[in-house]
């Protein structure tokens, strides 16, 4: 099937149920892809800090002219698929359905694999929209006059359920998914741009959304959402009747974090000040955050492991909550105490990809909670060591080196491990024996960090 639509010119989109099946699907498929490749075998590749099994499984397959395409890869990855497809050197993408929605990139052929999909812990059969958005991606404009979507089927009976459900099926009707999301927060994100709101205006507000209209009021959510916020001081009761928001529900609807987030940070004000180094409650805060994105699903080993943890390190129970995600809070632990990369997906199961955007979504959170520690009386530069920590994924004794900008987590270590172990050190060193001796420096990058330490240090240059 895919031979023949390759030997015709076209290229193909093969849409599977997992990432472990697109990637299965892509090494399969090699076999034919390869003598359709244009891909040079000296392709230049992103150089990412850490490599991982992903990274070099991808590689391998890339010149055989197939590729697998998922959120877990790097972005610097997934951006170079898209880009070899569209030049027609990769002929063969097998991917999840994220690709369908989020990435226009069309070919002549798409193959579904699969009508399953796993929703949480469930297997269940894709909706017709989502069918509807995997086979619009059939048919390059410009290049093709026809697009083809081929649905595997087992058997005569799956055939004709396949053709009446999905290929003349309707798309399901459109459904508001507005009550997935904390009410409160909108709420007082609505009170926060009108200055001030009564109920009523509130209430009218919301009357207008598709929600509304397809379900009715949503008086109940709202007057719930206002005594949460009224009753942990984020709005008050002005004189004229009407609701406005307090100095921290002012800062919370600005800095677009939910008020159970900024709740949590607050109520958690007090335990926070005995840290000289607060990472690790910083940590559980984030693992229990709502904000957190992706916020993973924990397994039974997973909640093992961080009971054995906390067995350890007990100091850590205050900060955590029954929201807390085990899995979250493991990986951005073993992040910050320099696991790899590798380690973390063999132990794990978090995909690189999936890192970043922990990563990413932490530190939006982190600098709200610099935001929010002058309500409850933190200088927020005690977030800065947290931030580092978090953002390079490195341990307190090299954050200081790894503040500097092109240092990641193994130039940091290398050289502290070469004897360099602060910013004072570092801004006394010579630049031809860093690039010496030091693995990852040349003469260039030695002379900038110098020159970067000396500068935050206030040293003449």
């Amino acid at each position: 099937m895919v031979y023949s639509e390759l030997k015709e010119g076209g290229q193909c989109l093969v849409f599977a149920e997992t990432r472990k099946k697109a990637l299965e699907l892509a090494k399969n498929l090699s076999t034919v892809t390869k003598r359709f490749s244009q891909v040079p075998l000296e392709q230049s590749y992103p150089e990412e800090e850490e490599d991982t099994s992903i990274t070099r499984t991808l590689r391998s397959l890339i010149p055989l002219g197939v590729a697998f395409h998922h959120a877990g890869l790097p972005a610097s990855y997934r951006r170079l698929v898209e880009n070899l497809f569209r030049d027609n050197r990769i002929k063969v993408i097998c991917s999840t359905p994220t690709l369908a929605a989020g990435v226009n990139l069309p070919a002549r052929t798409v193959i579904i694999n699969s009508i399953y999909r796993f929703n949480e812990d469930r297997r269940e059969p894709i909706k017709v929209m989502e069918y509807k958005q995997m086979a619009g991606r059939a048919g390059r404009p410009k290049y093709d006059k026809i697009g083809k979507c081929i649905l595997l089927a087992q058997d005569e009976y799956q055939v004709d359920l396949y053709l009446d459900r999905y290929a003349r099926g309707e798309p399901e009707s459109i459904s508001s998914k507005l009550l997935l999301k904390d009410v409160s927060t909108m709420v007082l994100a609505l009170i926060s741009i009108l200055g001030y709101a009564s109920y009523e205006k509130i209430k009218e507000f919301f009357d207008r959304t598709l929600y509304a209209k397809q379900n009715g009021p949503l008086d109940v959510p709202i007057r719930e959402s206002i005594e949460f916020l009224s009753s942990n001081g984020f709005i008050l009761m002005a004189k004229n009747g009407k609701y406005r928001t307090s100095p921290l529900g002012d800062l919370t609807a600005k800095l677009y974090v939910s008020p159970r987030t900024a709740l949590s940070f607050i109520r958690a004000g007090e335990e926070l000040k005995k840290w000289d180094d607060p990472t690790l409650p910083i940590i559980c805060l984030l693992a229990s955050s709502e904000d957190m994105d992706p916020k993973l699903a924990s397994r039974r080993k997973d909640e093992v492991e961080l009971y054995q943890l906390l067995s350890v390190e007990y100091e850590l129970e205050p900060f955590l909550s029954d929201d807390c995600s085990s899995r979250t809070f493991l990986a951005l632990y073993g992040w910050v105490n320099e696991q790899s990369e590798q380690e973390l997906l063999d132990r794990l199961g978090v995909e690189p990809g999936d890192m970043y955007r922990m990563i990413e979504s932490a530190r939006w959170i982190v600098y709200a909670y610099s935001r929010l520690a002058r309500i409850i009386g933190i200088s927020s530069e005690s977030f800065e060591l947290p931030m580092i920590r978090i953002q390079k994924g490195v341990r307190k004794d090299v954050a200081s080196l790894a503040s500097l900008s092109g240092i990641g987590r193994r130039r940091a270590r290398a050289l502290y491990e070469a004897g360099y172990h602060n910013l004072l050190e570092l801004s006394q060193a010579n630049d031809v024996e860093i690039a010496s001796k030091v693995k990852g420096f040349s003469l260039v990058l030695a002379r900038k960090v110098i020159r970067e330490a000396r500068e935050k240090l206030g040293l003449e240059t």
